[in-house]
């Protein structure tokens, strides 16, 4: 297991290394990523449906939100460990980008092809467009063997995120069983995906879930708006249901924390944005690594935003850069705000 910390280069300026604190010492994150995908990314400024497009530049990444949350980690000089399927040409082309990077993972190979997505990033209109092809189908006993993996490693305190869509083939249920798995072995088990209800979150006792603004309202079966006081009051209901923490991203806004005596507000700065795909997860990711190296519940949501910002910087998905990180981390403010306030607003 490697440390790092603050380490000066030859200008004598402090390049920024999370340092392992003495509560996250052992602790391992664990990412869950069941259906991965290559992501191939084109830039066309002022894109339009039904027109030919010539000598574009392509972008291509090691995707699925789990792993994008491993590459930040390992960015971060954090262990990780990523848990996935993977099948196909494409399949080995995601092992053999995870032996590269030295991300450890345990992929379990299936029948079929790792699925593609299209991206198509139009920064003058400030749009996005994504195509997602279906993915390949796990049997039953390959779930299982991924089960019994995460049972063997899974130690007191670790961090497993359970992110993006499932499988095609493997239980509804998924998550909900792997999150029991985290309570038993009282570990903490984090949630980012759109494809959960109420009634789940507040009977699975996950301790994180981040949603963003459309998928809480959505969640309530609400029309989104922007008010910041009524995202606090539905983040804090699903605290009240029983999640721990509820971090909602915000998008250039920012983003709302809410927890069981307090809420947080961050305000960030404005960046030249490159991409938002990947920013979510890289915000988990933060998360992750500040709750594992033991730091404020203030802190830890500014690191998270700080890589969340850091990655939309960048032309690859999922990509921080560290020395990056403790600048913008430093032009993030943090409100709290007691939810003996946000009652009675």
């Amino acid at each position: 297991m490697e440390e790092r910390s603050h380490v000066e280069d030859e200008s004598g300026d402090r390049e920024f290394r999370p340092q392992l604190g003495e509560r996250g010492g052992e602790a391992m994150i664990r990412a869950i990523c069941l259906n991965p995908v290559i992501d191939r990314s084109y830039h066309v400024n002022g894109f339009e449906p039904g027109k030919k497009y010539f000598h574009l530049l392509r972008e291509v990444s090691i995707g699925g939100k789990g792993i994008n949350v491993a590459k930040v980690c390992k960015q971060c000089g954090e262990p990780v460990m990523l848990y996935g399927f993977i099948a196909g040409s494409n399949g080995k082309m995601i092992r053999a980008y995870m032996e590269k990077e030295g991300i450890d993972a345990c992929l379990i190979e299936i029948n079929g092809n790792t699925r593609e997505t299209i991206n198509i990033i139009d920064l003058e209109q400030g749009r996005e467009s994504e195509l997602v092809e279906q993915g390949p189908t796990v049997e039953l006993r390959q779930v299982e063997q991924l089960l019994c993996r995460l049972r063997e490693d899974l130690q007191r305190d670790d961090i497993v995120i359970c992110s993006g869509m499932t499988i095609e083939g493997a239980p509804a249920d998924l998550y909900s069983e792997i999150s029991a798995m985290c309570r038993w072995k009282e570990a903490r088990c984090f949630l980012d995906t759109n494809s959960v209800t109420v009634e789940q979150l507040r009977k699975d006792g996950y301790y994180f879930y981040k949603p963003n603004l459309q998928e809480l309202f959505e969640l309530f079966g609400r029309e989104p708006v922007s008010d910041r006081t009524a995202v606090r009051k539905l983040a804090l209901q699903l605290v009240q249901d029983g999640v721990a923490f509820v971090l909602v991203s915000l998008g250039a806004e920012g983003g709302i924390l809410a927890g069981k005596d307090c809420c947080w507000e961050a305000k960030i700065p404005s960046v030249e944005v490159t991409s938002t795909i990947g920013s979510g997860d890289s915000t988990v990711a933060g998360f992750a690594i500040g709750l594992r190296m033991g730091w404020s519940m203030e802190e830890i949501f500014r690191f998270s935003m700080a890589c969340g910002i850091a990655n939309a910087m960048e032309k690859q998905v999922g990509r921080v850069d560290p020395e990056r990180l403790e600048m913008i981390k430093n032009k993030i403010n943090i409100e709290n705000i007691p939810n003996k306030e946000v009652s009675h607003l």
